[in-house]
Order: structure tokens, then C-alpha cells, then sequence
């Protein structure tokens, strides 16, 4: 789901639809989908989407790690120093720099998240919906299988 609104609705709690600018939006299209479904529903579900974390951050320590394997598979005891000494803000930095560059290359590929996270999640109960009115147009009623009874002379 891409966010173009901040709300979305669910029926489960798990799976949320829709891309909505207000919570009473996307409960509102919550509301006229029960409508349609075949399984009655109680409940339904609103929250404030985000998409999902891209998981571009917290790389640094291993892209540094695999550079220095493949430094000393490349050269041996000559590669030895190479990268031994990374201090905790140079760490900071690349992993800064790697998550720029992580977030570009995902957007401009279209690879981003899919999956969002849902937070402020309200509950709603399903207003029941009223049966439909009987035909009121005619005052026989059936009494006994097949047989009418006239309520207004009392004769069946």
C-alpha cells in the first residue's frame, strides 16, 4: 500500500486498506465495505500508517568486516592493519552515508517497502444494520404452511 493519506482501516488488526487524510474517513469506507461482505463483522479497525522501515540503517560494521576479509583474501598478511582501527564516529558516519545511499537506490528503483506499520490503532464496533422493514402493504400473514390469517377480521 503506498501512503498518500495517514489512515487506513482493518478487519483483523493485521492487514490494513485504504489510504485515507482522516481516521473518520477510513473508518467511513470501513463502515460502507461491511456492507458488502458475505461474513458478518463486528469490529472494525483504524490507524495511522506509516510505511515500513526500509531497514537501510546499521550496515557500516559489516560493510567495514567485509572489506577487511576481502582485503586479507586479496593480499594476505600485507592487509592485515587495513581498516583495524574504525572509531565509533567514523562508524556513525559511513553508516549515515550508507543509508543515504541505500534510501536513493531504493526509491529510485521502486524497491521500498511494501509492507507499513500501523500505530494508533483504534477499535470501532459495526453499528448493527436494521433488517429490512416487512412488507407492511398487506394485512394476511401466514399462520399454519400455506394458509393465510386476516388479522383485521380474525379469520384464516
Amino acid at each position: 500500500m503506498k501512503n498518500h493519506g495517514a489512515y487506513a482501516y482493518s478487519f483483523d488488526r493485521d492487514v490494513y486498506t485504504g489510504s485515507f487524510d482522516t481516521r473518520d474517513a477510513a473508518l467511513n469506507a470501513a463502515l460502507e465495505r461491511v456492507k458488502w461482505l458475505p461474513a458478518p463483522i463486528t469490529t472494525v479497525y483504524t490507524a495511522h500508517v506509516t510505511s515500513g522501515d526500509p531497514l537501510a540503517s546499521g550496515h557500516a560494521k559489516v560493510v567495514v568486516d567485509r572489506m577487511t576479509r576481502a582485503a586479507r583474501e586479496r593480499h594476505g598478511d600485507d592487509a592485515q592493519g587495513y581498516l583495524k582501527v574504525v572509531s565509533p564516529k567514523q562508524l556513525h558516519e559511513l553508516d549515515v552515508s550508507l543509508e543515504t545511499v541505500i534510501k536513493s537506490w531504493l526509491a529510485r528503483n521502486g524497491l521500498g517497502p511494501s509492507f507499513n506499520t500501523a500505530q494508533a490503532v483504534c477499535e470501532h464496533a459495526v453499528p448493527l444494520v436494521p433488517e429490512t422493514p416487512h412488507d407492511t402493504s398487506s394485512s394476511r400473514e401466514v399462520g399454519v404452511m400455506g394458509e393465510g390469517f386476516d388479522w383485521q377480521d380474525g379469520q384464516g
